[in-house]
């Protein structure tokens, strides 16, 4: 399943959007920002670069800019408050932040309740926009990134290592782009390395250190993917879902299901009907965006939450 280029607008401030919405599925996809997610309902899945990560309310979720991800809802759509922000936001008096990698890019599980709050009143100040919103909301962004900079695990890459490694994703999204065009195909190492002018071994090699699997494991894993979302969005038969993905037998997507899901393709279609009965929309994505007056409505009332959660932890 081919990572989709997400373009971002900024329509009120430059370099910075903030969002409320709920999310039953989001197919994958990436985007230069960086984003920060708020768990505000829900206990959602995130698969981030191929690995599952589960989260619950109150979970603020960080992924780094270009970073594949999806988000995959269980029974009930999540609500999110959501973040995104370029680094060129930062440029006049911080610009190593396009060189700050976060090094446990998908989660921040402590139950910080003050960086919380912070995160619910920079979406409130957005959304009600009073005179001088801009700076204030410029406070509140100052205030989370210094508190995730001093306490949460990061480092900063060298300009040279910025365009090597730009360099090394070029080659990776080519090799990963190739690899999901082709999927249900008959491919084979030899037919990439060709086309990047590579070895077989050192594509071998490169393909098992930047994706952590090697090209058979990730071949089998991007058809699962795939099969999962046409579980998740059609009414395919099973069966034609094994063979349009590129799996050969039967027994090779119920290993996948089994390895990837711990259960059956057929149970996970049973799990998945409770999913998209809840929400209508695109084919490939399930979400839904909230108005600016129902967004401060939920804001105010999820402060009111956590303030008296503060007020019992202190």
């Amino acid at each position: 399943m081919k990572h989709e280029l997400e373009v971002i607008h900024h329509p009120n401030i430059k370099n910075m959007k903030i969002f409320l919405l709920d999310v039953a599925y989001r197919a994958p996809h990436f985007h230069p920002e960086t984003e920060i997610l708020l768990v505000i309902k829900g206990e959602p899945w995130v698969v981030i670069n191929h690995e599952k990560y589960q989260f619950q309310p109150g979970d603020i979720i960080i992924l780094n800019g270009n970073v594949g991800h999806e988000i995959i809802s269980r029974e009930q759509c999540t609500t999110f408050l959501c973040l995104q922000l370029l680094p060129e936001y930062f440029e006049g008096y911080f610009p190593n932040m396009k060189h700050v990698i976060f090094s446990d890019h998908c989660s921040y599980r402590i139950k910080h309740y003050f960086l919380i709050l912070t995160f619910l009143g920079l979406g409130k100040i957005y959304f009600q926009k009073p005179t001088y919103y801009e700076i204030q909301c410029a406070s509140f962004v100052n205030i989370i990134y210094f508190d995730l900079l001093s306490k949460y695990a990061h480092y900063e890459i060298s300009e040279k290592e910025y365009l090597l490694t730009c360099k090394k994703s070029k080659r990776l999204n080519r090799i990963i782009n190739y690899i999901e065009e082709h999927y249900s195909e008959k491919i084979n190492l030899q037919d990439i390395a060709k086309q990047e002018g590579l070895s077989i071994s050192f594509l071998s090699h490169f393909i098992k250190d930047n994706i952590n699997y090697s090209f058979q494991e990730y071949l089998t894993l991007v058809r699962f993917n795939h099969a999962r979302q046409l579980i998740l969005t059609t009414n395919m038969k099973l069966v034609d879902v094994c063979y349009q993905c590129g799996f050969s037998d039967y027994r090779y997507l119920n290993q996948a299901f089994a390895k990837y899901c711990g259960c059956t393709p057929k149970e996970y279609k049973n799990q998945a009907r409770s999913i998209i009965a809840v929400k209508q929309g695109r084919r490939d994505s399930l979400e839904s965006y909230y108005s600016d007056e129902e967004t401060i409505k939920i804001i105010d009332g999820a402060i009111l939450e956590y303030k008296k959660l503060l007020v019992l932890q202190e």
